[in-house]
């Protein structure tokens, strides 16, 4: 998996870059903005699903968790600001990195996948200081969300790529071009699985890289290490491909790394030993 430098940008900017307020009457805090950040999950718990997280666009003295409620009716999606729970004072901030000790309120909820099937779906965001409605579209490859020009509400993202199901994904990593063999063997045995090699379109999925064509990405770097792609259609059964991979990976001196767009990963390394998590 890629590390998601677009999300900890986000986040920078947010927390350093927000109107101040101080709210020094200790009263829950004046929510007139929101900033959205938002993308498609598989990992972790939950299962395939969109994850939204809101920021406040004005800081405060005190930490607050933004609690969000949603709704789904038919092609109405209702976002409700519910509650703001104060943690207390926000810590101090490190030297070099502000003078104000403020913090940035911020909460979310994640909607799974199957809740918002291929449609167009009017988004309604209420708080106490205002309302907007966007269109959410939900199509084949993407989902983009169209918010229309205010004050009080905005995202940096326009739209975001699901993965598609049922794709088996990683890389076999290894030193010494005399394990090729055993790399590509272990590849091809992948087919008497079902597995079927494939490519997927170049968008900028979260978690998945591919090259210009769509394909698994290959490469290597001095003196002798190399890192060979795995991208295949699978019929849903990690756990047969674990078990193969597990046999592969004690007879020979790979590393294998799988990930599902299911939400499965299996980590098989030399130094870390054998980690699986399923999907739920």
């Amino acid at each position: 998996m890629k590390l998601n430098i677009g999300l900890l940008l986000f986040i920078f900017l947010i927390l350093f870059g927000c109107k101040k307020d101080s709210n020094k009457n200790g009263s829950p805090p004046n929510i007139e903005g929101l900033s959205l950040y938002w993308d498609h999950v598989v990992f972790g718990t939950g299962g395939r699903r969109i994850r939204f997280e809101f920021y406040g666009t004005k800081q405060f003295e005190n930490s607050y968790d933004l609690v969000f409620k949603y709704s789904i009716n038919q092609s109405n999606i209702s976002i409700i600001l519910a509650d703001e729970i104060d943690k207390g004072k926000c810590p101090k901030v490190e030297p070099g990195w502000g003078n104000d000790s403020l913090c940035t309120p911020s909460g979310g909820f994640d909607i799974p996948e199957s809740l918002l099937p291929k449609g167009t779906y009017t988004l309604t965001l209420k708080t106490s200081s205002f309302q907007n409605t966007s269109d959410l579209i939900v199509g084949t490859d993407s989902i983009s969300l169209n918010i229309p020009s205010n004050n009080n509400f905005s995202s940096t993202i326009h739209a975001i790529y699901p993965m598609p199901p049922n794709l088996l994904f990683g890389n076999i990593v290894y030193s010494g071009v005399e394990n090729t063999t055993d790399a590509t063997t272990f590849l091809n045995d992948l087919l008497t699985l079902g597995l079927v090699k494939t490519r997927v379109p170049n968008y900028p999925y979260l978690d998945l890289q591919v090259d210009k064509d769509g394909n698994a990405i290959d490469s290597s770097w001095p003196p002798d290490n190399y890192s060979l792609g795995i991208l295949y259609n699978m019929n849903n059964n990690f756990k047969d491909i674990f078990n193969l991979t597990k046999d592969y990976f004690s007879m020979s001196n790979i590393n294998i790394y799988l990930f599902s767009s299911n939400g499965d990963q299996a980590r098989f390394d030399k130094i870390d030993g054998i980690v699986v998590v399923y999907a739920k």
